[in-house]
């Protein structure tokens, strides 16, 4: 089975500190976007908000799939 990654607790509370309202209002957009692919949406805000903040780019979910080796949740 699938085992995400652990990352520290200060390394996730900077990638939060960095996210700005064009983080927040791309994932939502995403959200809009693409609603049949969201099982779980507190996990998908979680892993997609934290990665945002890294792979601020037009799709999230490129990054989101990529970075975590796994398909939506």
């Amino acid at each position: 089975p699938y085992s995400p990654p652990l990352y520290s607790h200060p390394a996730v509370r900077s990638a939060y500190r960095k996210l700005t309202s064009e983080h927040v209002m791309d994932v939502l957009k995403n959200i809009l976007n693409y609603p049949e692919k969201i099982k779980r949406i507190d996990r998908f805000l979680t892993v997609a908000l934290y990665n945002s903040a890294f792979t601020f780019t037009t799709s999230t979910f490129s990054g989101f799939e990529h970075n975590l080796g796994m398909t939506m949740i």
